[in-house]
């Protein structure tokens, strides 16, 4: 039962670190979410530009996982007879095995946030800002900051692919 549980977690970290070229997708997600976390302005127009490169590097990384668990290139990609393929694995589920995972991925989900807060209160933040000798940088806008770098990174890449290994898509 525990692996019926946790299966898609498993599978889902270890795609992830697996593939250098999904997690490096998100290196520069994540630095540009960390810098919008910091912004005092969320409309101005290089936070709008940051953002439609996130939304732009996100779309590519799912497309990216998509083709590398069906084998196929991202130029493949392009073709309705491989979506339709790929679309296909979602047949393959039956509701009882995706309610057990679902149960594991908000478990996995929620713990990792709960992780996120608990290592980013503010008062840590505030001393690993004064040891880097960033004592003029304002807390809680880098506890943001940091929040967001990490989840992007880390929580939100992780947690589509398990998604897309619940849907029996990868």
């Amino acid at each position: 039962m525990l692996q019926r549980i946790m299966g898609p977690a498993a599978f889902g970290f270890g795609f992830y670190f697996r593939h250098p070229a999904v997690w490096a997708l998100s290196v520069p997600v994540a630095l540009l979410r960390m810098w919008q976390g910091y912004q005092a302005a969320a409309w101005s127009l290089p936070f709008m530009a940051a953002e439609l490169l996130v939304e732009g590097g996100r779309i590519l990384q799912y497309v990216l996982v998509l083709a590398i668990g069906a084998g196929k290139t991202l130029r493949a990609m392009g073709s309705r007879d491989t979506w339709i393929e790929i679309l296909q694995g979602a047949g393959r589920m039956t509701l009882q095995a995706f309610l057990w995972e679902l149960l594991g991925y908000a478990l996995v989900v929620g713990l990792m946030n709960l992780l996120f807060a608990a290592v980013l209160r503010e008062a840590n933040v505030e001393a690993l800002l004064s040891s880097l000798g960033l004592d003029a940088l304002d807390p809680l806008r880098a506890r943001q900051a940091l929040l967001l770098a990490l989840k992007n990174l880390l929580l939100i890449p992780v947690s589509v692919i398990m998604l897309f290994r619940m849907l029996r898509l990868v």
